[in-house]
């Protein structure tokens, strides 16, 4: 199902709209959360008392998890992104937002499940604004009626590491999807906009094979070249704190 090379150069994009919708009560949805972590990765978590393991690779995992989890068990939608390696009070430390649309979805060739995102990176919005390419106050009625006013948010505590591997996924995966038809209709889509449709799926440790995980897709370069940027980021605040994974 995920898309891939036509072998021309040019990349098949996924229709995420002829996908099976996934019931929230599916017996896989369990072992789909689970099996992103092995046994160690799980006894380790365990030990610390913590939900973030300090490895930006695992901790992403961790994070779509609770993407999933939290849509199926507390009917929580709205994903707010938190840099906590931004200075405080800096307009970094809001990272992003991120809406999980339902109904989820499945593979059909695994199973695995999908779900469909819209995701507002309010870095960009705010780069964005400096130059003059969008509207505050239009902006402002946009994110109140698709963000604020969609209920129940989750916030999630996120290194600057774990932060630039989520966009670089989140934007690798928005070049393999068709916007679905209400993402067409109200985002405002295109390379100056700080909108985006994407999707995710589970990311599973490398141990399963290459062809059971999403962030192999990521080559080398872009996730080394996210990381670097993310560590130059963290290196020239003087005001960055230490913090753990927000379950609220």
């Amino acid at each position: 199902d995920l898309p891939g090379s036509t072998g021309g150069g040019l990349i098949r994009r996924l229709d995420v709209e002829q996908l099976e919708a996934m019931p929230g009560s599916h017996v896989l949805w369990g072992s789909s959360m689970s099996e992103m972590f092995d046994h160690a990765e799980m006894v380790e978590q365990m030990r610390a008392g913590s939900l973030e393991l300090g490895d930006p690779f695992r901790d992403l995992r961790e994070s779509i998890k609770i993407f999933f989890i939290r849509a199926v068990k507390e009917n929580a939608f709205i994903h707010q992104i938190i840099n906590k390696d931004a200075p405080q009070g800096s307009n970094k430390a809001h990272a992003m937002y991120v809406r999980v649309h339902t109904p989820l979805r499945r593979l059909a060739s695994t199973g695995r499940p999908l779900a469909v995102l819209s995701v507002v990176d309010n870095e960009h919005a705010q780069r964005l604004l400096e130059q003059g390419k969008i509207d505050q106050a239009q902006e402002v009625v946009r994110f109140q009626a698709l963000i604020l006013s969609q209920g129940k948010f989750s916030t999630n505590l996120c290194s600057a590491r774990e932060l630039a591997l989520l966009r670089a996924l989140l934007r690798r995966n928005a070049r393999r999807m068709q916007p679905t038809a209400w993402q067409r209709q109200h985002l405002p889509l295109g390379p100056n906009s700080h909108w985006t449709a994407s999707f995710i799926c589970p990311v599973y440790p490398e141990l399963l094979g290459d062809s059971a995980t999403l962030m192999d897709a990521i080559p080398d370069r872009v996730k080394k070249m996210a990381l670097a940027a993310a560590d130059t980021a963290s290196s020239s605040s003087s005001s960055s704190k230490p913090g753990t994974r927000s379950r609220s």
